[in-house]
């Protein structure tokens, strides 16, 4: 009797853990300066291991540049710490072209001013925590010159 007892208690409370339910946000980035009719904006939301990886993207995006402004939506992301990076892809290649000491020739932004031209930025300087249900950004895309 015991053991039917332990047994009738134990998967009311170890067969169901109750779900932990993940909450989400929106992500919300309005592009600035971007030249009309020169390629399309690139932009994508970024975790701190695949940070500006080609296969480290968490969401992408490509959008036509038929305006100076653009905006980006990302919808049911799960609350965490992210990066946006961009860059208007004039000759829709899908990198950000650079010449050759590796100063890019195309303008792009992160999800926070940059910190030094000289160099990539780190994840930790550009990231953001999305612990809301709507976080909102201006990303003004700039050419390497110009920062």
């Amino acid at each position: 009797m015991k053991i039917v007892l332990f047994t009738l208690l134990a998967s009311l409370f170890f067969a169901h853990p109750p779900k932990e339910e993940v909450q989400t946000g929106t992500v919300t980035i309005t592009f600035t300066n971007v030249e009309v009719g020169k390629g399309v904006l690139r932009s994508a939301l970024y975790v701190k291991d695949g940070f500006l990886k080609r296969d480290g993207e968490l969401y992408d995006s490509k959008e036509p540049t038929n305006s100076s402004t653009i905006v980006v939506t990302y919808d049911n992301i799960p609350y965490g710490t992210y990066a946006i990076a961009s860059y208007q892809d004039k000759n829709e290649d899908a990198k950000l072209s650079a010449n050759a000491i590796g100063i890019p020739k195309e303008a792009y932004g992160f999800s926070k001013p940059l910190k030094s031209k000289w160099r990539v930025p780190k994840f930790d300087e550009v990231s953001f925590d999305l612990d809301s249900p709507n976080e909102k950004f201006n990303v003004k895309l700039n050419y390497w010159r110009n920062h």
